[in-house]
C-alpha cells in the first residue's frame, strides 16, 4: 500500500532518493526472503509494519512512521521532514528524558512513541514514573479512536499491561 500510495509516486520517489537511503524489507522479498525482514526487525526493534525509520548516515534514529497513511504524497513527505527535524521527535524526546527531565508531557509523548520499539523495560519504567507523577491523576490524555480520555495514571496502567503482553509475545517467538 505504501508503495502504491507514496513510493510509486515519481515526485515523491525522486525526493526520497535525493535526500534519503530507502531500504525496503518485505516478508516475502523475492531475493532476501524472510532473513532480511527478520534481521531488520530485530536490529531496529520493529513491532508493526509498515515502519519507515528516519535516521542519518551513522544510523542514529530520529523517529519512525508506523502504519498506513491515507494522505497525499506531499503530506507524507512533510511527515518525513517533521520526523527528522521536529523538537518532539523520538531522538529529541529521548535526549531530554535521559538528561533527567521528569516532565509529565514529555514522558507521555515518549511512552507513546516507544509503543513501536522493542524497548519494553524502558517503556514500563517510564509508565511507572508517569503513574508516580503528582499530576498524573488529573492530567487527561486521549485514548482510543472515539475521542475518549483517561487520566495519565489510568492510561499508564493500561499501557503497562499491554506492554507486558507484547513483551511476552516476543519472548515466546524466540
Amino acid at each position: 500500500m505504501l508503495d502504491e500510495q507514496f513510493f510509486g509516486n515519481s515526485k515523491f520517489h525522486s525526493y526520497l532518493n535525493e535526500n534519503f537511503v530507502a531500504i525496503h524489507a518485505y516478508k516475502k522479498h523475492p531475493q532476501a526472503g524472510e532473513d532480511l525482514y527478520k534481521m531488520l526487525g530485530d536490529k531496529f526493534g520493529i513491532t508493526n509494519t509498515p515502519t519507515v525509520i528516519i535516521m542519518n548516515a551513522d544510523m542514529t534514529e530520529f523517529d519512525r512512521l508506523v502504519g498506513f497513511d491515507d494522505g497525499t504524497a506531499d503530506e507524507y513527505k512533510t511527515k518525513i521532514i517533521d520526523a527528522y527535524t521536529a523538537s518532539d521527535n523520538y531522538l529529541n524526546l529521548l535526549k531530554k528524558y535521559e538528561n533527567g527531565s521528569d516532565n509529565l508531557d514529555l514522558m507521555l509523548n515518549l511512552a507513546y512513541k516507544l509503543r513501536y520499539y522493542r524497548k519494553f523495560e524502558m517503556r514500563i519504567k517510564m509508565l511507572e514514573k508517569i503513574i508516580a507523577a503528582p499530576k498524573s491523576k488529573t492530567k487527561m490524555v486521549p485514548f482510543g479512536r472515539n475521542g475518549a480520555e483517561l487520566s495519565a495514571t489510568e492510561y499508564a496502567k493500561k499501557e503497562i499491561k499491554q506492554t507486558r503482553n507484547l513483551m511476552q509475545r516476543y519472548e515466546d517467538r524466540r
